[in-house]
Protein backbone atom coordinates (compact mmCIF):
# COMPACT_ATOMS: atom_id res chain seq x y z
CA UNK A 1 0.00 0.00 0.00
CA UNK A 2 1.64 3.43 -0.87
CA UNK A 3 2.17 5.73 1.73
CA UNK A 4 0.90 9.22 1.49
CA UNK A 5 2.55 12.68 1.41
CA UNK A 6 1.04 15.98 1.53
CA UNK A 7 1.56 17.73 -1.28
CA UNK A 8 3.53 20.89 0.25
CA UNK A 9 6.04 18.58 1.07
CA UNK A 10 6.88 18.04 -2.13
CA UNK A 11 9.14 20.84 -2.86
CA UNK A 12 10.21 20.89 0.72
CA UNK A 13 11.63 17.31 0.13
CA UNK A 14 13.34 18.11 -3.07
CA UNK A 15 14.63 21.19 -1.90
CA UNK A 16 16.39 18.30 0.67
CA UNK A 17 17.17 15.83 -2.09
CA UNK A 18 18.23 18.22 -4.07
CA UNK A 19 21.07 19.57 -1.71
CA UNK A 20 19.31 22.91 -1.80
CA UNK A 21 18.81 23.06 1.96
CA UNK A 22 21.07 22.31 4.84
CA UNK A 23 20.87 18.58 5.32
CA UNK A 24 20.17 18.54 9.24
CA UNK A 25 19.72 15.01 9.50
CA UNK A 26 18.28 14.12 5.80
CA UNK A 27 20.13 11.40 4.40
CA UNK A 28 22.47 12.98 2.14
CA UNK A 29 26.56 13.48 2.58
CA UNK A 30 28.31 16.90 2.75
CA UNK A 31 28.12 18.86 -1.11
CA UNK A 32 31.72 20.72 -0.31
CA UNK A 33 33.20 20.34 -4.19
CA UNK A 34 32.05 20.71 -7.42
CA UNK A 35 32.30 16.34 -8.00
CA UNK A 36 30.48 15.90 -4.82
CA UNK A 37 27.32 17.58 -6.16
CA UNK A 38 27.84 16.31 -9.54
CA UNK A 39 28.36 12.34 -8.27
CA UNK A 40 25.05 13.03 -5.88
CA UNK A 41 23.14 14.39 -8.67
CA UNK A 42 24.44 11.46 -11.02
CA UNK A 43 23.90 14.24 -14.14
CA UNK A 44 23.01 17.66 -14.31
CA UNK A 45 21.20 19.79 -17.12
CA UNK A 46 24.15 21.48 -18.76
CA UNK A 47 23.26 22.87 -22.17
CA UNK A 48 23.97 26.35 -20.98
CA UNK A 49 27.54 26.71 -20.49
CA UNK A 50 27.13 30.20 -18.92
CA UNK A 51 23.95 28.09 -16.21
CA UNK A 52 26.27 25.15 -15.04
CA UNK A 53 28.67 27.12 -12.68
CA UNK A 54 25.79 28.61 -10.66
CA UNK A 55 23.89 25.35 -11.15
CA UNK A 56 26.06 23.05 -9.43
CA UNK A 57 27.36 26.50 -6.82
CA UNK A 58 23.85 26.67 -5.77
CA UNK A 59 23.93 23.28 -3.94
CA UNK A 60 27.19 23.94 -2.29
CA UNK A 61 25.94 27.28 -1.15
CA UNK A 62 22.44 26.69 -0.47
CA UNK A 63 23.00 23.33 1.24
CA UNK A 64 26.32 23.96 3.09
CA UNK A 65 26.27 23.03 6.45
CA UNK A 66 27.74 26.09 7.59
CA UNK A 67 28.61 29.74 6.47
CA UNK A 68 32.62 29.18 5.75
CA UNK A 69 31.69 26.01 3.35
CA UNK A 70 29.46 28.13 1.72
CA UNK A 71 31.71 30.78 0.95
CA UNK A 72 34.67 28.61 -0.11
CA UNK A 73 32.27 27.75 -3.23
CA UNK A 74 33.33 29.57 -6.80
CA UNK A 75 32.80 29.60 -9.84
CA UNK A 76 36.50 29.57 -10.54
CA UNK A 77 36.13 26.29 -9.04
CA UNK A 78 33.68 24.48 -10.69
CA UNK A 79 35.86 25.33 -14.19
CA UNK A 80 39.07 23.90 -12.27
CA UNK A 81 37.08 20.58 -11.44
CA UNK A 82 36.30 20.49 -15.55
CA UNK A 83 39.65 21.70 -16.26
CA UNK A 84 41.25 18.81 -14.27
CA UNK A 85 39.03 16.13 -15.67
CA UNK A 86 36.84 15.60 -12.13
CA UNK A 87 33.57 16.63 -14.23
CA UNK A 88 32.59 16.49 -17.73
CA UNK A 89 29.97 17.92 -20.33
CA UNK A 90 28.94 15.25 -22.74
CA UNK A 91 25.33 13.83 -24.37
CA UNK A 92 24.54 10.83 -21.66
CA UNK A 93 20.83 10.89 -22.23
CA UNK A 94 18.04 12.72 -24.30
CA UNK A 95 20.61 14.27 -27.15
CA UNK A 96 20.93 17.08 -24.03
CA UNK A 97 24.14 18.17 -23.04
CA UNK A 98 24.67 17.28 -19.21
CA UNK A 99 27.51 17.31 -16.39
CA UNK A 100 28.80 14.27 -14.83
CA UNK A 101 31.65 12.42 -13.73
CA UNK A 102 33.62 11.04 -15.92
CA UNK A 103 33.01 7.28 -14.78
CA UNK A 104 29.25 7.71 -15.11
CA UNK A 105 29.36 8.55 -18.73
CA UNK A 106 29.94 5.00 -19.72
CA UNK A 107 27.40 3.88 -17.27
CA UNK A 108 24.79 6.51 -19.33
CA UNK A 109 26.32 5.34 -22.43
CA UNK A 110 26.07 1.81 -22.19
CA UNK A 111 22.38 1.93 -21.71
CA UNK A 112 21.27 5.31 -23.75
CA UNK A 113 23.35 5.23 -26.73
CA UNK A 114 21.69 2.59 -29.26
CA UNK A 115 18.16 3.87 -28.49
CA UNK A 116 19.62 7.64 -29.63
CA UNK A 117 21.09 6.26 -32.54
CA UNK A 118 18.36 4.51 -33.34
CA UNK A 119 16.06 7.77 -32.85
CA UNK A 120 18.18 9.82 -35.19
CA UNK A 121 18.52 7.52 -38.26
CA UNK A 122 15.89 9.29 -40.20
CA UNK A 123 17.84 12.92 -39.76
CA UNK A 124 21.03 11.04 -40.80
CA UNK A 125 19.45 9.50 -43.78
CA UNK A 126 18.50 13.41 -44.66
CA UNK A 127 22.06 14.49 -43.75
CA UNK A 128 23.71 11.39 -45.82
CA UNK A 129 25.23 10.03 -42.74
CA UNK A 130 26.15 6.96 -43.43
CA UNK A 131 27.64 3.84 -40.68
CA UNK A 132 30.40 4.36 -43.07
CA UNK A 133 30.61 8.41 -42.87
CA UNK A 134 30.96 7.79 -38.63
CA UNK A 135 33.83 5.25 -38.74
CA UNK A 136 35.82 7.89 -41.70
CA UNK A 137 34.93 10.65 -39.03
CA UNK A 138 35.88 8.74 -35.85
CA UNK A 139 39.04 7.72 -37.42
CA UNK A 140 40.40 11.09 -38.45
CA UNK A 141 39.20 12.56 -35.02
CA UNK A 142 41.51 10.10 -33.48
CA UNK A 143 44.20 10.55 -35.47
CA UNK A 144 44.37 14.05 -34.85
CA UNK A 145 43.68 14.07 -31.52
CA UNK A 146 45.52 10.87 -30.17
CA UNK A 147 48.24 11.72 -27.88
CA UNK A 148 46.70 14.18 -25.44
CA UNK A 149 45.09 16.54 -27.71
CA UNK A 150 41.89 18.84 -27.61
CA UNK A 151 40.17 20.83 -30.02
CA UNK A 152 37.34 23.31 -30.24
CA UNK A 153 34.35 22.70 -32.35
CA UNK A 154 35.22 24.51 -35.39
CA UNK A 155 38.89 22.95 -35.38
CA UNK A 156 37.14 19.72 -35.09
CA UNK A 157 34.64 20.41 -38.11
CA UNK A 158 37.81 21.42 -39.84
CA UNK A 159 39.37 18.06 -39.60
CA UNK A 160 36.33 16.52 -40.89
CA UNK A 161 35.94 18.26 -43.49
CA UNK A 162 40.00 17.80 -44.02
CA UNK A 163 38.20 13.77 -44.46
CA UNK A 164 36.02 14.60 -46.01
CA UNK A 165 32.83 14.69 -44.39
CA UNK A 166 31.08 17.79 -44.89
CA UNK A 167 29.51 19.71 -41.96
CA UNK A 168 27.37 22.62 -43.46
CA UNK A 169 23.57 22.25 -42.72
CA UNK A 170 23.64 20.74 -39.24
CA UNK A 171 25.92 17.46 -40.66
CA UNK A 172 28.86 18.61 -38.47
CA UNK A 173 26.59 19.13 -35.33
CA UNK A 174 25.13 15.01 -35.52
CA UNK A 175 28.57 13.65 -36.49
CA UNK A 176 30.01 15.54 -33.26
CA UNK A 177 27.04 14.42 -31.62
CA UNK A 178 27.31 10.86 -32.60
CA UNK A 179 31.33 10.58 -31.83
CA UNK A 180 30.29 11.52 -28.27
CA UNK A 181 27.74 9.00 -27.54
CA UNK A 182 29.38 6.14 -28.90
CA UNK A 183 32.26 6.73 -26.55
CA UNK A 184 34.75 8.65 -29.34
CA UNK A 185 34.34 12.10 -27.69
CA UNK A 186 33.67 14.04 -24.11
CA UNK A 187 34.35 17.50 -23.95
CA UNK A 188 37.58 17.78 -21.94
CA UNK A 189 39.86 21.01 -20.79
CA UNK A 190 38.44 24.90 -21.03
CA UNK A 191 39.85 27.51 -23.26
CA UNK A 192 38.44 30.88 -22.51
CA UNK A 193 34.55 30.61 -22.94
CA UNK A 194 34.79 27.21 -24.79
CA UNK A 195 35.24 23.67 -24.11
CA UNK A 196 37.72 21.74 -26.04
CA UNK A 197 37.44 18.12 -27.42
CA UNK A 198 39.25 15.13 -26.55
CA UNK A 199 38.98 11.52 -26.89
CA UNK A 200 37.08 10.10 -23.99
CA UNK A 201 39.16 7.49 -23.38
CA UNK A 202 42.31 9.56 -22.46
CA UNK A 203 40.60 12.12 -20.75
CA UNK A 204 38.52 9.89 -18.84
CA UNK A 205 41.26 6.95 -18.88
CA UNK A 206 40.92 4.31 -16.48
CA UNK A 207 37.78 5.43 -13.90
CA UNK A 208 35.47 4.14 -16.49
CA UNK A 209 32.97 1.20 -15.14
CA UNK A 210 31.61 -1.02 -16.60
CA UNK A 211 28.73 -2.79 -15.31
CA UNK A 212 26.23 -5.39 -16.88
CA UNK A 213 23.22 -3.33 -18.39
CA UNK A 214 20.75 -4.33 -15.46
CA UNK A 215 23.13 -3.06 -13.18
CA UNK A 216 23.96 -0.22 -14.56
CA UNK A 217 20.17 0.73 -14.79
CA UNK A 218 19.52 -0.32 -11.30
CA UNK A 219 22.19 1.93 -9.89
CA UNK A 220 20.89 4.94 -11.62
CA UNK A 221 17.02 4.55 -10.36
CA UNK A 222 18.34 4.21 -7.29
CA UNK A 223 20.87 7.23 -7.33
CA UNK A 224 18.41 9.11 -9.58
CA UNK A 225 15.34 8.73 -6.81
CA UNK A 226 17.62 9.53 -3.81
CA UNK A 227 19.08 13.54 -5.82
CA UNK A 228 15.57 13.99 -7.60
CA UNK A 229 13.01 12.36 -4.84
CA UNK A 230 9.82 12.36 -4.21
CA UNK A 231 9.80 11.38 -8.12
CA UNK A 232 7.68 8.88 -10.33
CA UNK A 233 9.15 5.93 -12.39
CA UNK A 234 7.87 8.46 -15.54
CA UNK A 235 10.21 10.96 -14.56
CA UNK A 236 12.74 8.58 -14.45
CA UNK A 237 11.79 7.25 -17.58
CA UNK A 238 11.55 10.88 -19.41
CA UNK A 239 14.94 11.59 -17.85
CA UNK A 240 16.92 8.92 -19.46
CA UNK A 241 15.21 8.59 -22.19
CA UNK A 242 15.04 4.62 -21.47
CA UNK A 243 11.71 3.00 -22.00
CA UNK A 244 8.82 2.77 -19.15
CA UNK A 245 9.09 -0.87 -18.61
CA UNK A 246 12.97 -1.02 -17.94
CA UNK A 247 12.11 1.14 -16.05
CA UNK A 248 9.60 -0.73 -14.08
CA UNK A 249 11.62 -3.73 -13.98
CA UNK A 250 14.69 -1.38 -12.44
CA UNK A 251 12.12 -0.91 -9.72
CA UNK A 252 11.30 -4.22 -9.24
CA UNK A 253 14.61 -5.47 -8.67
CA UNK A 254 15.43 -2.70 -6.11
CA UNK A 255 12.57 -3.80 -4.11
CA UNK A 256 12.09 -2.30 -0.68
CA UNK A 257 15.45 0.17 -0.94
CA UNK A 258 12.93 2.40 -2.67
CA UNK A 259 9.12 3.32 -0.80
CA UNK A 260 6.12 4.76 -2.92
CA UNK A 261 3.82 7.26 -2.08
CA UNK A 262 0.72 8.45 -3.57
CA UNK A 263 0.74 9.26 -7.39
CA UNK A 264 3.59 6.82 -7.74
CA UNK A 265 6.21 9.12 -5.92
CA UNK A 266 9.29 7.22 -4.63
CA UNK A 267 11.65 8.17 -2.15
CA UNK A 268 15.03 6.57 -1.10
CA UNK A 269 14.38 3.95 1.34
CA UNK A 270 17.03 6.40 4.09
CA UNK A 271 14.60 9.16 2.94
CA UNK A 272 11.59 7.67 4.00
CA UNK A 273 12.77 6.17 7.22
CA UNK A 274 13.59 10.13 8.41
CA UNK A 275 10.37 11.28 7.15
CA UNK A 276 8.89 8.56 9.13
CA UNK A 277 10.94 9.34 11.96
CA UNK A 278 10.25 13.39 12.04
CA UNK A 279 6.26 12.15 13.12
CA UNK A 280 4.42 14.82 11.54
CA UNK A 281 6.86 17.57 12.28
CA UNK A 282 6.59 20.16 9.91
CA UNK A 283 9.62 19.78 7.05
CA UNK A 284 12.37 22.70 6.69
CA UNK A 285 12.40 25.16 3.47
CA UNK A 286 8.89 26.44 3.66
CA UNK A 287 10.09 29.84 4.17
CA UNK A 288 13.42 29.17 2.11
CA UNK A 289 14.21 31.35 -1.05
CA UNK A 290 16.61 30.40 -4.12
CA UNK A 291 17.98 31.46 -7.21
CA UNK A 292 18.58 29.09 -9.65
CA UNK A 293 20.24 29.13 -12.35
CA UNK A 294 18.40 28.84 -15.99
CA UNK A 295 18.11 25.23 -17.32
CA UNK A 296 18.32 23.61 -13.36
CA UNK A 297 17.97 20.27 -13.09
CA UNK A 298 14.87 21.35 -10.16
CA UNK A 299 12.44 22.53 -12.94
CA UNK A 300 13.96 20.23 -15.99
CA UNK A 301 14.96 16.94 -13.93
CA UNK A 302 11.27 15.83 -14.16
CA UNK A 303 8.48 15.25 -16.94
CA UNK A 304 5.63 16.40 -14.61
CA UNK A 305 6.64 19.69 -13.08
CA UNK A 306 3.33 20.92 -11.37
CA UNK A 307 4.50 20.50 -7.80
CA UNK A 308 6.73 23.22 -8.45
CA UNK A 309 5.82 25.13 -11.58
CA UNK A 310 2.04 26.34 -11.83
CA UNK A 311 1.28 25.51 -15.52
CA UNK A 312 0.00 29.57 -16.24
CA UNK A 313 3.99 30.51 -15.17
CA UNK A 314 5.86 28.35 -17.85
CA UNK A 315 5.40 30.53 -20.26
CA UNK A 316 7.08 33.58 -18.20
CA UNK A 317 10.16 31.18 -18.26
CA UNK A 318 10.21 29.51 -20.94
CA UNK A 319 9.09 32.87 -23.09
CA UNK A 320 7.04 31.28 -26.76
CA UNK A 321 8.18 27.95 -25.71
CA UNK A 322 11.08 28.48 -27.33
CA UNK A 323 12.86 25.86 -24.92
CA UNK A 324 15.23 28.45 -23.51
CA UNK A 325 14.94 28.05 -20.05
CA UNK A 326 15.41 31.64 -17.72
CA UNK A 327 16.75 31.80 -14.22
CA UNK A 328 14.28 31.29 -11.58
CA UNK A 329 13.21 32.34 -8.01
CA UNK A 330 12.23 29.73 -5.55
CA UNK A 331 10.21 30.41 -2.48
CA UNK A 332 9.16 27.29 -0.27
CA UNK A 333 10.48 25.04 -3.20
CA UNK A 334 7.62 26.75 -5.40
CA UNK A 335 8.65 28.91 -8.88
CA UNK A 336 7.91 32.32 -7.96
CA UNK A 337 9.51 34.46 -10.34
CA UNK A 338 12.75 34.68 -12.85
CA UNK A 339 15.85 36.61 -12.17
CA UNK A 340 18.56 38.30 -14.30
CA UNK A 341 21.38 40.37 -13.97
CA UNK A 342 21.83 44.00 -15.83
CA UNK A 343 24.45 45.72 -17.09
CA UNK A 344 26.27 46.17 -13.84
CA UNK A 345 25.78 42.49 -12.74
CA UNK A 346 23.60 43.28 -10.02
CA UNK A 347 20.99 40.73 -9.47
CA UNK A 348 17.55 41.89 -10.92
CA UNK A 349 13.85 40.18 -9.80
CA UNK A 350 11.03 39.71 -12.12
CA UNK A 351 8.54 38.23 -9.75
CA UNK A 352 5.54 37.03 -10.92
CA UNK A 353 2.27 39.15 -10.35
CA UNK A 354 0.02 38.02 -8.01
CA UNK A 355 -3.42 39.41 -8.07
CA UNK A 356 -2.46 41.68 -11.08
CA UNK A 357 0.55 43.35 -8.61
CA UNK A 358 3.83 42.84 -8.18
CA UNK A 359 4.69 40.86 -4.75
CA UNK A 360 7.58 42.88 -2.38
CA UNK A 361 10.84 41.19 -2.60
CA UNK A 362 11.43 37.91 -0.02
CA UNK A 363 13.14 38.99 2.79
CA UNK A 364 16.07 36.70 2.30
CA UNK A 365 16.55 37.63 -1.26
CA UNK A 366 19.28 39.96 -0.89
CA UNK A 367 21.40 37.75 1.05
CA UNK A 368 21.06 35.70 -1.76
CA UNK A 369 22.01 37.33 -4.15
CA UNK A 370 24.60 38.68 -2.45
CA UNK A 371 25.65 34.75 -2.34
CA UNK A 372 25.47 34.75 -5.88
CA UNK A 373 27.55 37.16 -6.43
CA UNK A 374 29.96 36.00 -3.87
CA UNK A 375 29.78 32.35 -5.75
CA UNK A 376 30.59 34.48 -9.18
CA UNK A 377 33.42 36.92 -8.16
CA UNK A 378 31.62 40.05 -8.76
Amino acid sequence: MPQTTAPRDIPRLRLLSHGLLPADGFPRPELESPEDVVRWMTAQQGQDWYSVPWSIGARQVFGAATSVQARAASAAAVRQAFQDGRIVRSWPMRGTLHTLLPEDLVLFHSLTSERLISSMATRHRQLGITADDGEKARAAVVGSLRGGGSASRANVFAVLEAAGQGTKAQRGAHLLHLLSITGTLVQGPIDGKEHLFALQDEWIGDRRRDLAPEAALDELLERYVRSHGPATLRDFSWWTGLTLSACRAARERLGDRLREYDAGLLLSAEAADWLEARDGVPLPGARAFHLLAGFDEYILGYTDRSAVLDAGHFELIVPGGNGMFKRTTMSGGVTDGTWSTDSRGAVVLEPFAVNGERPAPHRSSETRAAAYLRFMNR
